[in-house]
């Protein structure tokens, strides 16, 4: 009996030792790494022992899946054209069981015609923008791991599941430049069905469930397609028990996922808060412990286009709050027209997406991505037909941009934010002293003025300038201590989320609703 148990001991032994010697293997191969300017295709391999997750740091390689199973991977990624006078390349990057490999794919500069000179009646370049020549520009290198939060609300499977609850929907949202997709409430089989379609599209979920008790809970919570919980839009005050309820049911099942619960804006009524104040309203939401400040804040309206007097002031109220109890704040853009917000364009999307990040927004949330059933003034960014439309085209830029600065924004310390020769926008104006080096002037062309925030991130310090009109173009004009560097951030004219830095110029025009961003050091 000793003499087996001395025998079972060492096969044990051996068998933990064999055990411990097996390590996590990751080979990542393409076809190619060097392709001309017309683009084509890059095939992948993967090999992994664990499940993967892939990553590519610019837009113009797009990839079909972002992340795999363990074992064996082929599949072709999408070069675009460039058409560009510039060589430009991209990172993609695989991760798995705690080892990375990295691959560059360089694609080649578009072919040049020869200059012709020009004769001496050519007029001048109306560009009020003109390109600086091409050695005057300096790569701007991101890290390829940052990611910007941008939230699709009413995404696909919200409306007619058959047409819309599919990977092609999600890859189109994908292309947009979302990560995330929110419905509601749907059963255990119809969540399933959700993850499946959104499988390796990089799209994650935030989704409810009709039947809500523990059970159904489990029956969920290892899908890694589901990034958090749907649990309530705009509570009241008397409603919020409610709120704690549905929340305690999913933390209890699965404690690691948020739950998104989304907040009346600060101009609510007090028939619909329960209190009097929103500062009552915020106070009795904090109580219960939820660390999210989502709110929606639609704050352009009417013919005129007006701006509400305290969108700056809630923008403001809740980064203070959320600085003070550690929470992220997520910020909306409304893309949707409906009811007295039927004024929603390429302008004012830009504005609001630019002033939630001059704020430090952890999240961009798009109302609506889909169009509901039930519109009357208009479309979200697909139309009743669930077809893109300009707007999702806007909003693609607009992603794209948000995207490549992400190593800017995403965890950002804000510093302070000021008007600039505004009018009545409710900002602060900036006082004497306060323009941070090296600047020693910034100067506006409309009465609306600018927004200037100064924040950093790491080691580095940025200031943005935003147009505070969302109607016309604005000049602008700067002026600092040369002697300091000053560098400028430019999107790449063919290809929006590449950007580039050069030199501060003196001046340029800001489009409607549109920032300048500067790196001070």
């Amino acid at each position: 009996m000793k003499n087996m148990t001395i025998s079972f001991t060492t096969a044990l032994l051996l068998l933990l030792a064999g055990c411990a010697k097996e390590s996590p293997s990751l080979v990542f191969q393409v076809s190619q790494t060097e392709l001309g300017y017309e683009g084509g295709s890059v095939t992948f391999n993967i090999s992994s022992s664990h499940p993967w997750k892939l990553s590519c740091d610019d837009w113009w390689l797009e990839t079909p899946v972002s992340s795999g199973k363990k074992g064996k991977a082929e599949f072709e990624a999408t070069a675009q054209e460039n058409k560009s006078s510039q060589a430009r390349s991209v990172r993609v990057t695989v991760s798995a069981g705690g080892q990375t490999r990295t691959v560059e794919i360089v694609q080649a500069a578009a072919h040049q015609e020869p200059d012709v000179p020009s004769g001496p009646d050519t007029p001048d370049d109306p560009n009020p923008n003109p390109p600086a020549p091409a050695d005057e520009f300096s790569e701007y290198k991101r890290s390829g791991f940052k990611k910007m939060k941008i939230l699709g609300y009413w995404g696909p499977g919200a409306e007619e599941r058959d047409k819309t609850m599919t990977a092609e929907k999600y890859r189109e949202m994908a292309r947009c430049g979302f990560t995330l997709s929110l419905t509601k409430n749907f059963s255990v089989d119809v969540v399933k069905q959700m993850a499946a379609a959104v499988d390796g599209t990089g799209i994650q979920l935030i989704v409810g469930l009709s039947s809500l008790n523990e059970a159904n809970v489990n029956a969920i919570k290892t899908l890694p397609q589901i990034y958090g919980y749907y649990c309530w839009d705009e509570p009241t005050v008397q409603e919020m028990p409610s709120v704690v309820e549905k929340i305690d049911v999913y933390k209890n099942a699965d404690p690691s996922r948020m739950c998104y619960v989304n907040l009346l804006p600060m101009p609510a009524r007090k028939m619909f808060m329960g209190v009097d104040t929103y500062s009552e309203y915020m106070d009795e939401y904090l109580k219960l412990g939820i660390p999210l400040l989502s709110y929606d804040f639609y704050s352009i309206s009417g013919e005129n286009m007006d701006l509400h007097a305290q969108y700056f002031e809630a923008l403001d109220f809740m980064y203070r709050t959320g600085k003070e109890k550690n929470y992220p704040v997520w910020t909306f853009v409304l893309s949707y027209n409906h009811g007295a917000y039927y004024t929603t364009d390429e302008a004012t999307m830009r504005f609001q997406a630019w002033a939630g990040l001059a704020y430090a927004s952890d999240c961009i949330e798009y109302y609506t991505y889909l169009t509901p059933k039930d519109a009357k003034y208009g479309t979200g960014l697909l139309d009743l037909n669930y077809l893109v439309n300009d707007k999702w085209e806007a909003a693609r830029e607009l992603n794209a941009r948000m995207q490549g600065l992400a190593d800017v924004f995403v965890g950002m310390e804000l510093l302070k934010v000021r008007g600039i020769g505004y009018s009545t926008t409710g900002l602060p104006a900036l006082a004497e002293g306060e323009l941070p080096a090296p600047f020693k002037s910034v100067r506006c062309g409309l009465p609306d003025g600018l927004l200037m925030s100064h924040f950093k991130n790491g080691d580095s310090e940025y200031l943005m300038l935003l147009n505070l009109s969302f109607k016309l173009s604005q000049a602008v004009a700067i002026d600092y201590e040369e002697s300091a560097p000053l560098k400028e951030f430019v999107a790449d004219g063919q290809y929006v989320s590449h950007f580039k830095t050069r030199q501060a110029a003196s001046s340029r025009v800001l489009a409607p609703g549109d920032m300048a961003l500067y790196q001070i050091k």
